[in-house]
């Protein structure tokens, strides 16, 4: 039973990785190497796309072999991707639900949840707990002793990112409006689906 066991565990994350592995690298040969405008060599690019395979391949090998030093391999793996992927969420929903953040609003939005994630990210690595001050730049990087959970960094990105964004987008609106008349209403603005316009503005 024990060997049956360890059997399917290994085929199944065997299943899972080798799906993750072929999907990086056939985004770095698709989305990264390949050159806009002239079309794709097949050969060229299985070629290459196996030798991506193999390199991250035994890049994941190498990790699993320091992941006894890194720690709690799962702890820091979700800190990592919602540091990054809480500003990401502030951006889609800033694309799908405002109405007055721009390209330039939500730039501005997401470089500040950006900012400040990595604020955050300095202050989990150099001040783990709340009790414990590691040196005197906790006194900055964690303020009274206060650590955000990782669990919460993702939330708190999308939030920065949206509400900065949003306050720009405002901020841009009421500038660029222009003066009305005392007693006077504004006219219906047929707005545009704004999930659609401002992905296509975004795309840089």
């Amino acid at each position: 039973m024990l060997g049956l066991l360890v059997a399917a565990v290994l085929g199944s994350t065997m299943a899972v990785f080798s799906g993750g592995v072929n999907a990086a690298a056939t985004c770095c040969c698709v989305d990264l190497l390949a050159t806009p405008g002239e079309p794709a060599d097949p050969a060229r690019t299985v070629r290459r796309a196996r030798w991506l395979t193999i390199g991250f391949g035994l890049g994941s090998i190498g990790l699993a072999f320091v992941a006894s030093a890194i720690g709690g391999l799962v702890k820091e793996s979700v800190g990592v991707v919602g540091l990054v992927e809480g500003p990401l969420l502030g951006l889609f929903s800033l694309a799908i639900f405002s109405r007055a953040a721009d390209a330039r609003a939500a730039a501005t939005g997401l470089a500040v949840g950006l900012a400040a994630m990595l604020y955050v990210g300095v202050g989990n690595a150099l001040c783990p707990t709340a009790g414990e001050q590691a040196g005197t730049g906790c006194a900055f990087l964690a303020p009274g002793g206060f650590v955000l959970s990782i669990f919460w960094t993702a939330a708190a990105g999308a939030a920065i990112t949206f509400v900065v964004g949003e306050a720009a987008g405002r901020c841009r609106r009421r500038r660029a409006a222009p003066p009305r008349a005392a007693g006077s209403t504004a006219p219906a603005v047929d707005r545009e689906p704004f999930l659609q316009a401002r992905l296509q503005d975004l795309a840089f």
